[in-house]
Formats: structure tokens, sequence, C-alpha cells
């Protein structure tokens, strides 16, 4: 079950003003136009800043950790969860079943870096002077999220892809945040892509857990180019694809991929492997946050930084880049639907 806490805390990543909603839960209190007040030791009530009071039964509990889950290029429809007939996806499905699922949660961007700007920020991209994939959001006189958090006393984290500013400046410290540690897709990984992201993000929870944090975990999956391990292709052998099980949208991509290899069972079963490894590595996470006895005390959100690619044609794995916008029209690069909506499941 996920709370009204919890509700105000998604706010945050859809709509400037609304980051003051969280002071409703004690992690920060800040004016609607960035500025951060009264951030000390000690709240109103006198708790520590580490600690909050529960709404429902009144006692004192730590302040709640968040952990914020992006993927890379995935589909609207791409999760068991979010109707794909054929993935399998049982961990990312258990956000949704213990927490909360959103149909229409809207990315601010159709593109990696104006989709992850909106994020950290809670602006509409078009508001920024300079791009931000290069030049970052300070010259942009913006305040991130994780400055909020930072500014408020907890530790602060990013793991996995960036995209938000020059990679030089990618250092400790920037944005308010404590820890960085950039991972790059492990394209010969066992478990994939995010394998070596999700090691970093288990061992900073572990390092971190006796104070609230917040973390950003942003892996890549499923950009491309997508060929895992066959061994992940091969748990999907039992997969016959039927363009009947997909929306119409999705037929043409059927089509075209069936044109570079005419295998489509197989050229799916790569991408459903690739999905698979993804929840495969959530999993892990999960995992480590009951073990650590912290589920009760954190906020884990997932979702992607905007819809499915389309399919190229300039490569041998193009014919596997099968992402699904559930029935939406259209995909990345693109303001319809399909290229804008995104999975978001919270649990708290």
């Amino acid at each position: 079950m996920v709370s009204h806490e919890a509700v105000n805390f998604l706010l945050v990543f859809g709509a400037t003003a609304a980051i003051a909603s969280l002071a409703a839960i004690g992690i920060f209190q800040a004016s609607i136009d960035h500025k951060v007040v009264n951030v000390t030791e000690l709240d109103q009530a006198g708790h520590s800043r580490y600690q909050r009071k529960d709404a429902a039964t009144g006692e004192t509990r730590r302040r709640p950790n968040v952990i914020m889950l992006l993927a890379e290029d995935l589909g609207y429809g791409d999760l068991k969860c979010m109707g794909h007939p054929y993935a399998r996806t049982p961990n990312i499905d258990s956000i949704a079943r213990d927490g909360m699922k959103f149909m229409s949660f809207h990315s601010t961007g159709k593109t990696c870096a104006p989709a992850r700007g909106g994020l950290m920020t809670g602006n509409n991209p078009s508001s920024m002077k300079y791009y931000y994939g290069d030049d970052g959001f300070d010259i942009n006189n913006m305040l991130t999220v994780t400055e909020l958090f930072h500014n408020s006393g907890y530790r602060t984290g990013h793991v996995g892809k960036w995209h938000i500013g020059d990679e030089e400046n990618m250092k400790n410290g920037v944005y308010g945040i404590d820890y960085v540690k950039k991972r790059a897709g492990g394209e010969s990984d066992y478990w994939y892509k995010d394998e070596t992201v999700y090691d970093a993000a288990i061992e900073y929870i572990k390092d971190n857990r006796e104070e609230p944090f917040y973390l950003n975990v942003w892996g890549h999956v499923a950009h491309s180019p997508i060929k895992p391990k066959e061994h992940l292709a091969d748990m999907f052998d039992d997969v016959k694809v039927k363009k009947e099980d997909f929306g119409k949208h999705f037929w043409p991509k059927l089509k075209l991929s069936q044109s570079l290899n005419k295998d489509l069972d197989r050229n799916m079963a790569y991408y459903l492997g690739g999905l698979f490894s993804m929840d495969y590595n959530v999993g892990r996470l999960l995992k480590t946050i009951d073990e650590l006895g912290l589920r009760n005390d954190t906020i884990i959100a997932f979702t992607g930084d905007h819809g499915a690619a389309t399919m190229g044609r300039g490569s041998s794995t193009s014919q596997n880049m099968l992402g699904y916008c559930g029935g939406l029209r259209d995909y990345k690069h693109s303001y319809y639907e399909g290229g804008v909506r995104v999975p978001f499941l919270v649990r708290w």
C-alpha cells in the first residue's frame, strides 16, 4: 500500500511547484520558487532531521530513504504489469503489486537529456537556456532534487548513466550528490548491461544504511544495441510471436524486424532477455533492501526516461529493437503518446 505521503513525493517529478509538498513528510521544506528554507538540525516539531512522525501511529520514525530506478528506452508496455504479452518482469511488477501503478505518467522529454533534466529539476526542459546534456544545471540556475535532499541532511548518490552535464564535472559534490559512480552498459556481462550499475547501487545502500539517503540508479536497458547473452534469450525459446497479441501501432515494427532477420521469435527473445536481465538486477536491489531491514523505510520508484526507440537498420542487432509502447502511437523522438508516456511504479 502506498501512503498519501508517497504520492506527495511523486509530485516532485511532475511539476516544479510540487516540490513544496515534500514538506509533508519532513524530507525538506522548500518554497515554490525552489529556495530552500528552514533546514535545521530540528524541525518545527522538535524532531531530528533524520526522523519523521508517522501520521497514522504518532510514532517517531526515521525519514524514508528514496531510490529512483530509471530505465532507458523502455516502452510503456514493456513490463508484464503494463500489459506485455510475453515479458517476465516479476521483480519490477512486485513494486506495482505492493505499491501503486500510474497509468498516465508522462516524461518531460522525448529524448534522453530533456527527460532526465525534467526528472532532476521538476522543470520543463524548454525553460532552460543552455542544453544541460552538455552544460548541466548550474549554468541554468536550476536547483535539483538531489540538492534539496542534500541540503536537508540526506546522503545522496548517483550510479549508472549520466547525460546531465559534461562528464568532466561528473564528480562527488556536483548537484548536491555526495557520491557519483558512472557505470557504462556492460554488453558482455552475464546479467547484461546493468549488472555493474546495480552492483554499485547495492554497495551504496549497504554503506549508507544507517542514515536516510537518496539514490539515483540509472540503467542502460533497453537502449540499443540489444544483444544479451545467449542464455538470456534462450529463456524465451517458447515464445511464438503473434501480431494480434499487440496493439496495431506495433505491427509495422514486427514486420520490419522480420524483414531484417526472418526469425522473428528469436529477435523477440533477445529483447525479452534484455528486459529479464533488468528485472533480475532490480530484484537483487529489492532483496538487499529487505535483508537490511529497510523495506518499511524506503520509497522505491521505477520509471523510464521516455518511450521505446524506433528500429534502426544500421547494425547487426537492429532487428532486436522490439520495445513496445503498449499500443500507443509512435516512439522515442516523438511527442505522440508512445514517445512520452512511460511506466511509473512506486512502493512504500
